[in-house]
């Protein structure tokens, strides 16, 4: 019979060789936690599958798509990928507008009316935005939605009116529900449109689509303090951080919420049955700005302006797992990543409460006139585009993971141990 002592030094030995095999080779590589820095213009939209990028500068978009850099006849505020066309959302001579890049050409959807679009997501085959209507110079505007299937677009005008434009936008059912960073979600679809109020305490910042039913994300008011949310079917799950979910993607057994809060570094929080699981931060070692965030397969992406010096370039960074290692570009480290082993502690789940409408109303719905054009995009300039790359640490992940092998081979000879007696 083998000494109980070989055992474990057998157990022990394999987890920890393992340990260190996964510290070396991990299995979260740059090609799945990365990013870009672009000099010059602001970076709109960046997919880390394909590479795409989309810039905004001087009232005319630039996209890099499909190995070219190409000029658009849109100014850009925001985009998505809809599988190998890449839809840019934003504004044309003062018409909102989107611009769809498939192959090697382009079509340009107008609305016939003046405002811009502000919001834009892909999903399920339906790509949703939402913008205003500034028939006046100044605020309140009309509330804008549009929906492009099968290469249809129909856009519709409220008259629901608001101070800032929609943050966010999503495909539901026929139609698009829309969130503006405050206690409303609107609903536009062919047959009517209507206003749901979640009361004061309630912020919405971003708004999906989950199997169907809407996906909300922001915060809530819990004991005088604006905690972390997200609600899904009538339930809202609240998390203990001081922040607020600024973008929701959906893992292969969970969601990936991308917290910001109103001072420090914003992270990315994993949770499996709404309970909190990990927590990542991708932090910047300079003064950092936030432009937007939004989710991609199962990580978020975020975007922002870095200031260096008396410079600043525009960055997009890739988060899509828990990870440790330094962000470089350009040959120098710009920050570093970290999760919830060992630096960054998991918020709790503070509580599940019922969280519905307090109000609703109807509102007036205005179909728009709608034109589309095709093209081939005028080729661009190169601009300076540099990967973020994320080096890992050896050292620290080798001691991490090697605690977790002797506690992991410890629980299992415990367990052997039991089951002999």
């Amino acid at each position: 019979m083998i000494p109980r002592w070989a055992v474990a030094v057998l157990v022990y030995s394999i987890l920890i060789a393992g340990a260190i095999f996964a510290a070396a080779y991990p299995y979260v590589r740059a090609s799945a936690d990365w990013g870009v820095l672009l000099e010059g213009r602001r970076l709109i939209y960046f997919s880390p599958s394909s590479g795409w990028v989309v810039a905004d500068g001087n009232g005319t978009a630039v996209a890099y798509f499909n190995g070219r850099w190409l000029s658009l006849n849109v100014t850009a505020t925001a985009a998505c990928q809809l599988g190998d066309q890449l839809i840019v959302a934003g504004s044309s001579h003062g018409r909102p507008s989107l611009a769809d890049l498939s192959g090697s050409g382009a079509t340009y959807y107008s609305v016939d009316d003046y405002g811009y679009l502000t919001a834009v997501s892909c999903q399920n085959g339906v790509v949703a935005a939402a913008g205003v209507l500034n028939t006046t110079p100044f605020p309140p505007y009309r509330l804008l939605a549009v929906s492009l299937r099968n290469g249809s677009l129909s856009a519709y005008a409220t008259n629901f009116t608001t101070l800032v434009p929609p943050y966010s936008a999503a495909p539901l059912s026929d139609g698009v529900a829309v969130a503006f960073s405050d206690s409303y979600l609107v609903y536009v679809n062919p047959s009517g449109a209507q206003a749901y109020y979640y009361g004061s305490n309630v912020t919405i910042d971003y708004v999906g689509n989950y199997d169907g039913a809407p996906l909300l994300a922001g915060s809530e008011m819990v004991n005088d303090l604006q905690e972390a949310m997200i609600s899904l079917n009538g339930t809202a799950y609240v998390y203990s951080d001081e922040a607020y979910v600024f973008a929701a993607a959906r893992t292969l057994n969970g969601l990936a919420l991308y917290l910001r809060s109103p001072s420090g570094w914003a992270s990315v929080l994993y949770t499996y049955g709404g309970l909190p699981e990990a927590e990542t931060t991708a932090a910047l070692d300079y003064p950092f700005s936030l432009t937007a965030a939004y989710p991609f397969l199962h990580g978020i992406v975020y975007l922002g302006q870095l200031f260096v010096g008396s410079g600043s370039d525009y960055i997009a960074v890739y988060v899509n797992g828990t990870v440790q290692g330094y962000l470089e570009a350009n040959g120098s480290v710009i920050g570093w990543a970290t999760s919830s082993r060992p630096a960054v502690v998991t918020p709790s789940l503070l509580g599940k409460f019922p969280l519905s409408p307090l109000g609703s109303y109807g509102l007036s719905l205005q179909g728009l006139n709608v034109s589309a054009s095709s093209g081939e995009p005028e080729p661009a300039g190169p601009l300076r585009l540099e990967p973020i790359r994320l080096e890992h640490g050896f050292y620290n992940n080798a001691v991490g993971y090697s605690v977790d092998a002797i506690i992991v081979g410890t629980l299992i000879l415990a367990f052997t141990e039991r089951r002999s007696l």
